[in-house]
């Protein structure tokens, strides 16, 4: 695994972020791709790029990505580091990832817009619901309901039912 600094940053700034990619295999990926989806599966099975979501925030991935793409004399490095960055960004959760992922400007990269669009197609939609039991004591009866379900007390020393 090599580190990539970010271009015109000290090694040992303190605002710089220092990138640790394993450029040599993502290089590799790019070399043989034929495909945005082969690109995007296999960025995403590169520990080095799922981590990227964990060590740093959206805000933090857009600005490294920023630098990368309007590099001047952009490097090899520099392209894998945008596609690794667009790409850890779908670690995030949907709607941050999504927000994030359109303040990019993708159009530099040649799979950038079609990587988007697998994104947003493979997306799973979560549904949560919510539910709180309805649990009330009607004496004399004891009687405890909740939903359909009805349960009647009983005394423990003699087994007896209350009506």
């Amino acid at each position: 695994m090599s580190a990539i600094l970010i271009p015109g940053i000290a090694p040992n700034h303190p605002i710089g972020l220092q990138i640790n990619l394993n450029t040599s295999s993502l290089i590799e990926v790019l070399l043989f791709a034929n495909t945005p989806n082969y690109v995007y599966k296999n960025f995403r099975r590169e520990d080095s790029v799922k981590s990227l979501s964990s060590k740093y925030s959206t805000e933090q991935l857009i600005t490294e990505y920023q630098k990368h793409i309007s590099a001047i004399n952009q490097s090899a490095e520099d392209v894998v580091t945008a596609y690794a960055i667009l790409i850890g960004l779908t670690f995030f959760d949907y709607p941050k990832a999504l927000e994030a992922i359109h303040k990019l400007n993708l159009s530099p990269l040649t799979w950038g817009n079609e990587i988007k669009e697998i994104f947003v197609a493979n997306a799973k939609t979560t549904n949560v619901f919510n539910v709180s039991p309805q649990v009330s004591l009607n004496p004399p009866f004891n009687t405890i309901s909740s939903g359909n379900i009805q349960t009647q007390r009983v005394t423990p020393k003699t087994g007896k039912q209350h009506d």
